[in-house]
């Protein structure tokens, strides 16, 4: 019974997480399942999916091939509409029922691609995690089909040339496409050259091209774990995060020139995180690079101390101040956010309504497509960059008032 919502609804899960990021590619994508999981992703966890064409499917998973494990069915399905629509890639990707009677989908997306000649991938999500699982999964597996790093550095290219990489954005954490855009405008500005970022039309040479930078921006959680790997695979470093507001945006190019010249990773803000003489006052509840960010900007622009993040969607350690903890469940955060420290509460509106009525504490609403989708879309906050003023304005203002 731990795991029963009442008052939140379930959150992305990994498959649509995986499924997001194929959207991307000119693929063939089949999600293993019987209706329910594609309809959940299409509906509900991507927010591009009305007035695009993409090739995204159901398997048409039946209890019989389920039961005499007929895989076939689904390779002979993938294969014809292969022909018909001619994708660059197919995609198999998991959820609960092939979980449950172990479908190796890594395995059939080798017969695939010696069917088809066309290059597949399988990606073994559950729908027991959440999506940034299942972007993190996708892309390692992008990663090691197509990513060469046994090349000459950077690609050849020359050393003044700074080349980053922005790793992780997607639609659930960026709803809004003008925070992604802002930071490529902030990048461009300083002299940096966008050599990759994950909301474009993509190809697998976009996936090859990945060594060319010099740098990755991990721009939310899944993308810290897409930057570790990378940096474990190459060497490449990254920093993990963002400027919320203008007045953010010359340190941190400032620090990405340190990555890059330095070679040494960073998360952003690490040194604005809470001490351990100083109490929790404020609670930022979410992804965590995100509230890692925001934690940074409220601190620097509006000197709020006591800012501790609540991550729901995965926890990094590397990335986590004193005080923050990772919240993996409905009663663990009704639990959290009752705490009668903090007088302030910064999260999606879902979570308001785990506050007791006896706590008189502020919420401050930010909405989080991962856990009320649709419902508060209209609301998605525009935060990166200059675009971010207005935001932490507000955000900082509703905080300092809470605090008085």
């Amino acid at each position: 019974m731990k795991n029963l919502s009442i008052w939140l609804p379930p959150f992305s899960p990994d498959y649509s997480g995986a499924a997001s990021v194929m959207f991307d590619f000119n693929a063939l994508t089949a999600m293993h399942d019987a209706a329910g999981c594609t309809g959940n992703y299409t509906g509900y966890d991507e927010p591009r999916w009305y007035n695009s064409e993409r090739n995204i499917f159901c398997s048409g998973l039946r209890e019989i091939d389920a039961v005499l494990g007929n895989d076939k069915v689904l390779i002979d399905k993938v294969i014809a509409a292969a022909k018909s629509l001619k994708p660059e890639l197919l995609a198999l990707i998991g959820t609960p029922v092939p979980m449950l009677i172990g479908t190796d989908l890594k395995g059939l997306a080798k017969e695939l691609e010696a069917e088809s000649g066309l290059p597949a991938i399988g990606i073994e999500t559950t729908g027991t995690a959440y999506y940034d699982k299942g972007i993190f999964s996708a892309w390692k597996e992008l990663i090691d089909k197509f990513a060469d790093f046994d090349g000459e550095k950077n690609g050849g290219s020359p050393a003044s040339e700074k080349r980053v990489n922005i790793i992780g954005a997607n639609p659930i954490d960026f709803v809004r496409s003008e925070n992604i855009e802002s930071l490529k405008r902030l990048l461009t500005q300083a002299g940096f050259t966008v050599n990759f970022c994950a909301t474009e039309k993509l190809t697998a040479q976009n996936v090859k091209m990945l060594s060319r930078a010099q740098a990755n921006i991990a721009v939310s959680q899944a993308g810290l774990s897409i930057a570790d790997y990378l940096y474990k695979k190459s060497g490449m470093p990254y920093i993990a995060g963002y400027p919320i507001g203008e007045a953010e945006c010359a340190l941190f190019v400032q620090k990405l020139e340190d990555v890059c010249s330095r070679k040494e990773n960073c998360v952003w803000g690490a040194e604005t995180g809470r001490t351990e003489s100083e109490p929790a006052s404020v609670l930022c509840l979410g992804e965590q690079i995100f509230c890692n960010s925001l934690r940074c900007a409220l601190k620097r622009r509006y000197g709020i101390d006591g800012i501790c993040v609540g991550t729901i969607f995965g926890f990094r350690k590397e990335a986590a101040q004193t005080g923050d903890t990772a919240l993996r469940d409905e009663s663990e955060i009704k639990a959290h956010i009752n705490k009668a420290e903090f007088k302030a509460v910064i999260g999606d509106p879902f979570f308001k309504n785990l506050l007791k009525k006896s706590e008189q504490k502020a919420f401050i609403e930010v909405p989080h497509f991962g856990v009320s989708s649709k419902f508060h879309r209209k609301d998605a906050p525009y935060f990166i960059g200059e675009g971010g003023n207005a935001f932490l304005q507000t955000v900082g203002e509703q905080v300092n008032r809470a605090l008085q």
